[in-house]
């Protein structure tokens, strides 16, 4: 691996540090990608160079797919997809690029007539994600350096494939393109200097396109460019996404593109450089993180993935397994709900797969209370069935309370296993019947996920023998994981001064713990005043500190001296609380935290002598008297002693702490637990593999699926009539992650322009521009219909992204057949007010009143009507006057000047007439006078060459004779 550093500014050099040993790092003093490449292809030593950019992220086996596409003889380069900064919509799939520098993104395979020699467009591999021989580099002198940013990718592309060799683009292979803002663009990935990409495109299109095209059909390809980026940027400062001044930089550089782009295009030839031979010695193998036995993919499903504290307890331990699994190099993916958008994004080596919640089109479960529940439950399902498509998924694990892995446990090609915190009926047991979750329908559920899934796995291991008297289960089918941590004590190093108080860290679950603790110290607050008290909420609550803070006024009201030393703290996060623990000298644990285990892990990891009330949660995981005092519960004079005896005791503190501390090495840490599920995970995959009708490849879901679906709706509640159309329904993968059809009927009534702008907005994420408005409200004008306008949108080169035209299927269903309008909701137009009738009102409503009144009034105003007309009728004669005067004038004007000038011009021209024959007439004349003289001087010269040729006969017969003066004369002549 070979990292070539560009001029950057921030700490990249400090993160390469970190690899020393591992990469080979180069420098570049030109933020310029070709010059870049063609120092990592000079130092590499492989015989395939692949090159990715510093925001991309290549897929776990994106090395494997382009070395496999290289077996193939005659392979020059090889390039898969590149997927957007969503992770799940691609950038495109294939593209292709005229000689002139206009790309293209609508070819399908097969690409053939794309990849001939001298082919025009021609197939390219995007840069972020292509590979090469070596030696096809080394043969057309590697990449162009007077590229500056664009096209270096389509220009080295278009040498390989005119060489003859073999270009091959992947299905496969995917790159995420995170994205990342640079000089040229910002991060709404606007272009703020179109330089580099118009002075590239004009260099580009003379270095490539003047064998095909003529300098007229260059320079207005270049210019419509031009003009479109110029437009693109008014249109950012028409939308407030550009400023004026941006927008007048912009147009400047513009020009200056032009400019340079056409003085280097016609001079300047391609920059290339001599790449030289590689040098083995020089190959550094990168280390990679290897698993022990096979690398496993498994799929991790949960309602969040955070390790903050408000996450809550499955959560985290999801996250820490998840994460720890995955640094052990097995690949890893969790799926999980979204505050925003569809998107893949990869963590601390896990992909986390965050889809939306869903909204789906199914009539059958109106009035169902669980139906939003079962969508997420189903669009769960897809996002695990996409994940298997790519590579078959060897496990799935599952949280048994939120039920969203109910469908996977249905499908036979991937073992589920269901993770056991608080299932259904442990929470119907603590909450009141008002307080479960209305999507269960009861337990109904959760019953049948837990007999459909592959094994139980518990993660408190004070709740094991749980799992059998609410879940039964073949002792097999269960296993206790435990909780493990990363060992995050070396992060938190203590912040306190050292001002000799000892710090009591609470930790608490109930009202009824918080009051306990404050009368704990009111007893030891006076006989040991260097005691101080910290009470923490286990979970982020809003408002905790102000109302607690009251409380602890109240109970010491009447003593100032312990009040000081007793604070309410909050943690926001998992830092804070980490915190709290490193601060701290005694953690005392209410048993009745719902994540009790948790906190007995973290104050282990901290090396923190622990205080709990004695239970079977805490007999579980702590010995009294080795790293824990366990005394009874609510006893305000046993939790008192048991702090006293630690807070009186440095030494005791000192042993008890060092205990923990190794507890949690032994039982707590994030290694062991991997261990301890790797473990327990590759049993349950070899028993599911050994099960009849087992077919990890196979690409359609079982009809097990819909039959257990359906079966676990009509149990759930659903009536069995509308059950099988409903699991049919949601079963439909193309659907998914969002329901088109749905989406598309809330805004199909709209006007016509207002339903293409929320098209835009809706299919592309953006809003439309006001040309494209136009411009598609033109073609709804002239017939186009709006489901084939969708069609479209959905066929171009930015919908097929992350569409296929199967989504649109079931529009009819929601939006209506034929023209698919929905009938608009007949709007109620509210009776107006009474009005107060006037004087005038009531005048005109009596017989006969309102006439008289109006004649009354046209008669007062004719006498004016009268008065204007003839005034309008004097105006009018004095207009038709002054015309006629005009008139006359011009006519006087005609008759005196104009026409004697006429008269002078004709003259003038019959004089010239005369002059013009009188000249024709003595070039005849002339030109008879030249040609008698040449006949006249044809014939004296033919008399010439007579005599000198009798002459010269003579003078062969006597060389004596001397020669005729004129024949000498005819000699000087030639």
């Amino acid at each position: 691996m070979l990292v070539v550093n560009g001029p950057s500014t921030d700490d990249t050099d400090a993160v390469l540090a970190e690899f020393t040993g591992s990469i080979r790092v180069y420098r570049c003093a030109k933020a310029r990608l070709s010059v870049s490449r063609n120092i990592g292809l000079a130092e590499a030593s492989g015989d395939v160079v692949a090159f990715i950019d510093d925001d991309a992220i290549p897929t776990p086996h994106w090395m494997e797919e382009l070395a496999a596409a290289y077996c193939e003889p005659g392979v020059g380069a090889v390039g898969g997809l590149v997927y957007d900064q969503t992770g799940v919509k691609l950038q495109y799939r294939f593209a292709a690029c005229h000689r002139d520098g206009r790309p293209t993104y609508q070819i399908e395979p097969p690409l053939d007539q794309y990849l001939r020699p001298y082919a025009d467009p021609v197939a390219y591999l995007q840069g972020t994600n292509m590979s090469y021989r070596r030696t096809v580099l080394r043969e057309i002198g590697g990449f162009d350096e007077n590229i500056l940013h664009y096209y270096d990718d389509v220009d080295t592309c278009l040498h390989v494939v005119d060489k003859g060799h073999k270009l091959i683009a992947l299905e496969g292979a995917a790159v995420h393109h995170k994205f990342l803002a640079s000089h040229i663009r910002n991060h709404n990935r606007i272009v703020l200097d179109p330089f580099n990409q118009l002075s590239d495109r004009i260099y580009f299109a003379f270095r490539h396109g003047r064998a095909t095209r003529t300098l007229r059909e260059l320079m207005d390809g270049l210019l419509a460019e031009a003009d479109q980026l110029r437009k693109e940027a008014d249109n950012h400062v028409a939308s407030g996404a550009m400023t004026a001044a941006q927008q007048e930089v912009h147009h400047r550089r513009l020009e200056e593109a032009l400019e340079v782009g056409l003085n280097k295009g016609l001079s300047v030839n391609r920059a290339g450089r001599e790449v030289p031979p590689a040098r083995a010695s020089a190959f550094l193998p990168f280390p990679t993180v290897r698993p022990t036995g096979s690398r496993l993919k498994l799929c991790f499903i949960s309602n969040g993935h955070s390790p903050s504290v408000g996450a809550g307890e499955l959560a985290r331990h999801t996250h820490e397994l998840a994460t720890g699994l995955g640094n052990v190099g097995h690949e890893i993916h969790v799926v999980t709900r979204s505050p925003d958008i569809y998107r893949l994004d990869f963590e601390h080596d896990v992909w986390v797969h965050r889809i939306p919640d869903p909204d789906r089109f199914a009539p059958e479960l109106d009035g169902i209370a669980s139906k939003n529940h079962l969508f997420g439950t189903v669009g769960v399902y897809h996002e695990v069935c996409k994940i298997h498509a790519n590579r078959p998924v060897d496990l799935v694990s599952t949280p048994l309370l939120t039920g969203e892995g109910l469908v996977c446990g249905f499908d036979n090609r991937f073992p589920t296993i269901t993770t056991f915190a608080t299932g259904p009926k442990a929470f119907g047991r603590k909450t009141p019947a008002g307080d479960v979750p209305a999507g269960w329908q009861g337990v109904a559920v959760g019953d049948e996920l837990a007999t459909a899934a592959r094994a139980l796995r518990e993660i408190d291991p004070a709740k094991s023998d749980g799992i059998g008297a609410l879940y039964p289960a073949e002792p097999s089918k269960s296993f206790v994981a435990g909780i493990g941590l990363r060992d995050r004590f070396a992060d938190f190093p203590r912040r306190r001064t050292a001002d000799g108080r000892v710090r009591v860290l609470c930790v608490f679950g109930s009202e009824t713990a918080v009051d306990l603790v404050m009368e704990a110290a009111g007893q030891i607050g006076h006989s040991l005043p260097n005691v101080e008290f910290v009470i923490a909420s286990r979970h982020a609550v809003a408002d905790f500190v102000e109302s607690y803070h009251s409380r602890v006024e109240d109970r010491f009201a009447t003593d100032p001296g312990v009040r000081e030393r007793v604070t309410i703290s909050n943690p926001r996060s998992s830092d804070e609380l980490y915190q709290e623990y490193a601060d701290c000298d005694v953690v005392h644990i209410d048993p009745a935290c719902e994540s009790f285990g948790q906190t007995v892990a973290e104050a282990t990891m901290f090396g923190k002598p622990v205080v709990s009330a004695r239970n079977e949660l805490a007999a579980a995981v702590l010995t009294h008297g080795e790293q824990a005092y366990l005394i009874p519960s609510d006893e305000i004079a046993s939790l008192a002693d048991a702090l006293r005896e630690l807070v009186s005791s440095p030494g005791l503190r000192r042993q008890y702490g060092e205990r923990a501390r190794e507890l949690y090495r032994q039982r707590f840490s994030r290694p062991v637990l991997i261990a301890r599920c790797e473990r327990h995970f590759r049993a349950m995959i070899a028993h599911h593999r050994r099960s009849p009708g087992w077919n990890p490849t196979n690409p359609v879901p079982p009809g097990a699926v819909s039959e257990g679906f359906t079966a676990a709706l009509i149990r759930a509640g659903l009536p069995p009539e509308r059950a099988g159309a409903a699991a049919s329904r949601l079963l439909d993968a193309r659907h998914h992650p969002v329901d088109l059809p749905l989406q598309f009927g809330k805004f199909w009534h709209l006007p016509a322009a207002e339903f293409i702008a929320e098209a835009f907005r809706f299919l592309f994420n953006r809003a439309a521009r006001p040309d494209e408005i136009t411009e598609w409200l033109g073609e709804v004008r002239r017939g186009l219909r709006r489901i084939d306008l969708i069609r479209l949108f959905i066929e171009s080169a930015e919908g097929r992204r992350a569409y296929s035209t199967d989504c649109i299927q079931g529009v009819a269903d929601v939006c209506g057949a034929g023209e698919f309008v929905l009938e608009r909701t007949k709007e109620v137009v509210p009776p107006a007010p009474p009005l107060r009738p006037t004087l005038r009102h009531r005048l005109s409503g009596a017989l006969y009143v309102g006439m008289v009144l109006r004649y009354c009034r046209r008669a007062l105003y004719l006498p004016w009507n009268f008065h204007k007309f003839y005034q309008e009728f004097e105006n009018s004669a004095q207009i038709i006057q002054a015309t006629r005067d005009r008139q006359a004038a011009i006519e006087r004007l005609i008759t005196a000047e104009i026409l004697p000038m006429l008269q002078t011009l004709a003259v003038a021209q019959e004089q010239l007439r005369a002059l013009i024959r009188a000249n024709e007439t003595a070039v005849v004349v002339g030109h008879e006078r030249i040609q008698s003289a040449m006949d006249v001087q044809t014939a004296r010269i033919g008399e010439a060459i007579g005599m000198v040729v009798a002459e010269m006969t003579l003078s062969d017969l006597d060389e004596d004779i001397p020669q005729p003066r004129h024949v000498e004369s005819l000699r000087r002549a030639g």
